[in-house]
């Protein structure tokens, strides 16, 4: 699993995310919460609407993240499907009639190469 805090940029928003990832218990979650308003509201506007985009930007950077490792997980979780299927489908058969394309072609797909 990735770190968050590879993909924040903004030192408060790492602050807050830092707090939220200790919270174990309901109030250490309000806590967080807690220091998390603090620090918000501590903001001029201007900082503010800076530290939105920031965050906004963090974020996109997050899911993109997490999209690319549900991307490898899906393939992964394909190729444990298949197991040894190739010691009993001539896998170079179903590529070529299939597909018409080559086994390393069929194997490329297989393990997520597009």
């Amino acid at each position: 699993m990735r770190n968050i805090f590879e993909y924040t940029t903004t030192p408060r928003f790492r602050d807050i995310l830092a707090m939220y990832e200790k919270a174990n218990t309901p109030e250490e979650i309000e806590a967080a919460r807690q220091h998390q308003h603090l620090i918000e509201s501590s903001m001029t506007k201007e900082e503010k609407e800076a530290y939105d985009r920031s965050v906004i930007k963090d974020l996109h950077r997050m899911a993109s993240a997490m999209d690319e490792d549900i991307a490898d997980l899906r393939v992964e979780a394909f190729r444990k499907k298949i197991g040894d299927i190739s010691k009993f489908v001539n896998l170079s058969q179903i590529a070529r009639v299939y597909f018409g394309k080559s086994q390393s072609w069929l194997m490329q797909r297989i393990n997520g190469n597009l």
